[in-house]
């Protein structure tokens, strides 16, 4: 198994695909699915940033982008980890469960970065989001290249005329 760190001299690429298609109306919990996936998204890249900091500054040790897919296929957020720092929704409140030091828990509020809002509509083209994510993939390798890593990563469309998309 190949394994490497991230880190300033070797960045990494994280790319979160989204669902927004109509289902996701749909109740999950005490939310919408829409909801709860945009938590947990928000919640991924806060983590991701948090890791990069050091001190007080961001370090940019990845790239990270997060594709949409339901009404339309789009690019919702693409960037270092220093150019992404200020969510461009704003923040919201959580309460977040955090250890008292005696072996219990406490609840504290946490402000949360929203780079990644609920939405909800239309069919599903995860095609389209998958193509998106091959073809960013595709260009940031090109971009940074690394030694001595192979790609085992071959993606493939079923169904119609579309035409394999290969990694290389």
């Amino acid at each position: 198994m190949y394994q490497k760190l991230i880190g300033q001299a070797s960045p990494g690429l994280f790319v979160i695909l989204v669902d927004q298609s109509g289902s996701m109306v749909e109740r999950y919990d005490n939310s919408t699915r829409a909801e709860f996936s945009a938590l947990a998204v928000n919640r991924t890249i806060y983590e991701i940033i948090a890791s990069c900091r050091k001190g007080e500054k961001v370090v940019d040790r990845c790239h990270l982008a997060v594709i949409g897919y339901g009404e339309r296929t789009e690019l919702i957020l693409s960037g270092c980890p220093s150019q992404i720092e200020n969510p461009p929704h704003g923040t919201m409140s959580l309460m977040r469960k955090v250890s008292d030091g005696a072996g219990g828990l406490l609840d504290v509020e946490m402000k949360l970065g929203v780079w990644v809002q609920p939405k909800a509509g239309n069919g599903t083209p995860m095609e389209a989001a998958l193509g998106l994510a091959a073809d960013l993939v595709e260009a940031w390798t090109r971009d940074n290249p690394v030694q001595s890593i192979s790609w085992p990563c071959r993606l493939r469309f079923g169904g119609g005329s579309s035409a394999p998309l290969r990694l290389r």
